[in-house]
Parts: C-alpha cells; sequence; structure tokens
C-alpha cells in the first residue's frame, strides 16, 4: 500500500480488508482475465493514510510486540 501500486491476487478474502478497493486490487482466478485490462487503465484509487499507517511495518511491530502506541490490527 505504500508504494501506492496495484495488485493481482486470488485471494478473494482480500475484500474483507479496510484497505481493500476494486481499483487497487484485482481479484482472479487466474483463468478469467478479461476485466484485466479495464482494471490496469483505470487510476490508482488513494487509501486513506490512516489505513496505510495501520498496516506500515513500525505499526506491525509494535502491534506484535505489544510496545508503545500502535493502531490495532483486527483480521476479519
Amino acid at each position: 500500500m505504500n508504494f501506492r501500486k496495484k495488485i493481482i491476487s486470488n485471494n478473494f478474502s482480500v475484500k474483507k480488508y479496510d484497505f481493500y478497493h476494486p481499483d487497487n486490487i484485482f481479484l482472479t482466478d487466474f483463468e478469467n482475465l478479461e476485466r484485466l485490462k479495464d482494471f490496469l487503465q483505470r487510476s490508482y484509487h488513494e487509501i486513506d493514510a490512516k489505513i496505510r499507517k495501520k498496516y506500515d511495518l513500525p505499526n506491525w511491530i509494535k502491534y506484535v510486540l505489544d510496545v508503545g502506541e500502535y493502531q490495532k490490527i483486527e483480521l476479519p
């Protein structure tokens, strides 16, 4: 997310996360790629800074080690 790049994935559960946006993450079974061209032509949808910070490395480390102030990461 911090690189602001589009992602292609077959992990459909990513739809449940707060960072998911269909303009940024293309979900596929890798058999049907008809929508891929349209996906790549759409602009990247900017993710809220608070959400990006929640998933950045410093927050993950603080969360895992339970040290300092951090945003809790709740998995769906």
